[in-house]
C-alpha cells in the first residue's frame, strides 16, 4: 500500500490522558512544567488523501 497523507498536530491537553499524566506528572511538577505541558503534544492526526497499490498477477 502506498499513497499520500496530511499530517497535523492535534490539540490535546496531556493532563487529560490518565495513563500519560500518571507517568509524567511528578517530572512535570519537579521542573515547574505543569501548565506548559498542557500545550505540548506529540500526537498527530494522519489523514490519507490518496491510496493506491501495485496490481499483482
Amino acid at each position: 500500500m502506498g499513497g499520500t497523507a496530511a499530517v497535523d498536530a492535534t490539540d490535546v491537553d496531556c493532563r487529560d490522558d490518565g495513563p500519560y499524566w500518571e507517568k509524567y506528572r511528578d517530572d512535570a511538577e519537579q521542573f515547574g512544567l505543569t501548565e506548559a505541558i498542557a500545550a505540548y503534544s506529540t500526537r498527530l492526526k494522519i489523514t490519507p488523501t490518496r491510496v493506491w497499490t501495485t496490481p499483482t498477477g
